[in-house]
Order: C-alpha cells, then structure tokens, then sequence
C-alpha cells in the first residue's frame, strides 16, 4: 500500500471529528470559549484515550476477560468516566458557563480521544481497507464527540437546574454517554 494512501486512510479517520468540532467552534454566537481551552481540552481527552488503553489492555491480556465483553460493556463505563472525568473538572471550576459551551468541550474531549484511539489503532492494526477507516472517521470518532458532548450538556443543565456541580449532577449524562457508547459497541 502507498505511503500516501496510508496517509490518507489516517487522515480519513481524524479529519470528521475535527471538522465537526471546529464547525461547532465557528457556530458559537457567544464566542466565551477561549481557542486554547480547547486545546488543553482535547490534550486531556488524548490522555484520557492513552489511559484507557492502558487499561484495556491490562483487562483483556492481563485479566483474561473476553474481548467482546470488554468492548461492549466495560471499556464503555472506563471510557466515559476518563473523558466525563474532564467534564466534571471544567463544570466544577466554573469553566463552561453555557450549553453550547458544554457542547464545545464535551465534543473536543471526545475528538483528542478519538484522534489518539484512532493513531493507535492505525500503528498497530495495518489494516488500511477503506471501509474501516471510514467507520473510525465517521463512526467511532464521531460517536466518542457525541456522546461526551451530551454527557456534558446533561452535566451543565443538571447543575443548573439544582443550583450547584454536586456528584449526582454529573451521573445522569454520564449514564447516557455509557449506554450509547455500549450500544454503538454492538453494532461492530
């Protein structure tokens, strides 16, 4: 396989969640989400993904558990708890002052996720079939984004609606984020 076709294939599966979010970016009216946020955000959502994997790992090689298993029911409730962990960190400082700011940086979490998820896998899989990489490009990616943005868009509106960022305000969208990640997980 051609060097720029490889190139292309990665390129296919980062660029949907990049354009999503950057489209998200542009169409905020109230512009308080400062550029740089962002970055650091999806910094951290790369983080998250490089400490899921890790334990991923550890689950399946080290503990034995099943493969299918872990990708349908446990690496969803580790996955979103890492990537929900940022949102409840920004919520909680008073960092995301609007839904559409949720929106933005539930969104960038999910993007840094999947951009790392998604190198890791092109390093290590060598599978360079067009179908799969439009699947992590349009699919995986997208859905990590997703259901982070609306994870922390419950999150935001759950404080809002009670007044203050307690625990319990963060469990409701981060049990929808679970279960659609878990569902999308069926499908594959």
């Amino acid at each position: 396989m051609p060097i720029l076709h490889a190139g292309a294939l990665l390129l296919l599966g980062l660029l949907p969640v990049f354009a999503f979010l950057l489209a998200l970016i542009l169409l905020d009216s109230y512009t308080l989400v400062r550029l740089r946020l962002v970055a650091q955000v999806l910094a951290a959502g790369g983080a998250a993904a490089v400490v899921s994997l890790v334990a991923n790992n550890l689950l399946e090689v080290g503990a034995g558990i099943d493969g299918v298993m872990l990708t349908r029911y446990i690496a969803p409730v580790i996955e979103e708890l890492l990537k929900g962990s940022v949102i409840v960190i920004l919520i909680t400082r008073h960092r995301v002052g609007f839904l559409v700011d949720a929106a933005i940086f539930g969104f960038a979490v999910g993007a840094g996720f999947a951009a790392v998820e998604n190198i890791h896998y092109f390093a290590s899989l060598r599978d360079l079939s067009l179908p799969l990489w439009l699947v992590r490009g349009f699919g995986t990616a997208v859905m990590h984004g997703s259901v982070t943005a609306i994870m922390a868009i419950l999150s935001k509106q759950m404080e809002e609606i009670r007044g203050g960022a307690h625990a319990w305000a963060f469990l409701p969208g981060m049990a929808v984020a679970t279960v659609l990640h878990s569902t999308f997980n069926h499908f594959f």
